[in-house]
């Protein structure tokens, strides 16, 4: 299975105000969903389209599960639409 490049992640301010709401930074969720970082990605279809779920520890070893969408797959742009600690 190809492992899905994770080069970029747009995160805006009520995104990361939601993620405040479960403990998390957005530099907290960079860390754990970069390419060369992150555990396991697997696409999921949902009601709002396809999503990429991963889950990848951050620097300080806080375990993130997180749903991103793609921007340019080919550049490896992706923008977060939420996360949760596990």
């Amino acid at each position: 299975m190809r492992r899905e490049w994770i080069g970029r992640l747009d995160i805006d301010a009520d995104t990361e105000a939601h993620i405040s709401r479960h403990g998390l930074r957005g530099t907290q969720v960079w860390e754990a969903v970069r390419f060369d970082h992150y555990e396991s990605a697997v696409w999921k279809d949902t009601l709002y389209g396809a999503r990429l779920m991963v889950v990848g520890r951050s620097d300080d070893n806080v375990r993130v599960k997180a749903w991103i969408s793609v921007v340019d797959r080919g550049d490896g742009h992706f923008e977060l639409r939420t996360a949760v600690r596990i």
